[in-house]
Formats: structure tokens, sequence, C-alpha cells
């Protein structure tokens, strides 16, 4: 799940650089990794009679309902940006896509990503790091789930 996008102020996108506008600070190599990719574990639904949520936090705080019988934790996406201007506060915004199965079926809905910390701000070498969490639901219409894995996307765009 990756798709990164890094816009400066001046309504500029380019991914992976950025070129310098209107007199604005140039940043030739500017780059955002993902280190650890946003995952909401290996589980099984006990029903899905009615929406269920899993929330994996920024911070990788993870909480369910009781209807999720887990294998393996979830985990929160984490990622690196680099070369930018030393001690700049980053805005990211982050968009998810829905996950669906290759397979056909039910998927399920991906809302309300975090970032932790809000406004990460870049150290001396032009770094920062930042964690990203979102909540999962079930779609709660009784249909069953079919096994296999479920695959959408997360855009991180990162402003300064």
């Amino acid at each position: 799940m990756k798709v990164f996008r890094i816009t400066p102020r001046f309504k500029y996108i380019a991914v992976f650089s950025l070129v310098a506008l209107l007199g604005a600070t140039s940043v030739s190599h500017a780059l955002v990794t993902e280190d650890q990719k946003l995952g909401f574990g290996s589980f099984a639904m006990r029903d899905n009679a009615s929406t269920h949520t899993i929330i994996v936090g920024a911070n990788g705080s993870i909480s369910a309902a009781p209807q999720y019988l887990f294998f393996t934790d979830g985990q929160e996406a984490l990622y690196t940006a680099s070369g930018f201007p030393a001690s700049t506060p980053l805005i990211i915004n982050v968009t998810v896509d829905d996950l669906a199965n290759g397979g056909g079926g039910e998927g399920f809905t991906i809302s309300a990503p975090t970032v932790l910390p809000a406004i990460p701000i870049t150290n001396a070498g032009g770094v920062a790091t930042f964690g990203v969490g979102a909540r999962l639901d079930s779609s709660g219409t009784g249909a069953i789930y079919l096994d296999g894995n479920f695959n959408g996307n997360i855009t991180v765009t990162v402003n300064f």
C-alpha cells in the first residue's frame, strides 16, 4: 500500500522531487520512504451481521471489536521524510482506499487516517519520521468474507 506525493506550498506537485517556484526554498532531492506498511493483521471474523471495527493508531496501538479473532496483530505505517530544509514543519495529508479481496466478495472500508506527530518537524539534517494509522470497518451486511489477502492503497502527501 504505497503511493507518495510531495507538495510544497506553491501548488506544485512532483513525485519524489521538488522544484523552487516563485523564489521558494529549493528542495531538489526530497524523498518519502515507507519504512513499515500499514496493516490490520491477520484475523477471522466471527460474524458480519453488523459493522465491526479495528483501529490501528499512528502510535501502534490496536483496538478491535470482539468479533475479530487475531492470528497476527496489525501495525501502523512508518515513514521517513528526508531532503527537506532543517527545522521545517511538515503538513502530512493521508488518503486511503478501501480494501478489496482480489478473489471478489465483501471488502473492508478504511477511514479516519491519523498521523503522529500531527505536524512533524525536520531535524538539522532535514529528516522527519512519522507514523500513520487508520480505521477498518466490516460491511455489516451479513455476507461471508472470502479467505485471502485484502489490498488497497494509501496516499501520503507532504507539504512544507
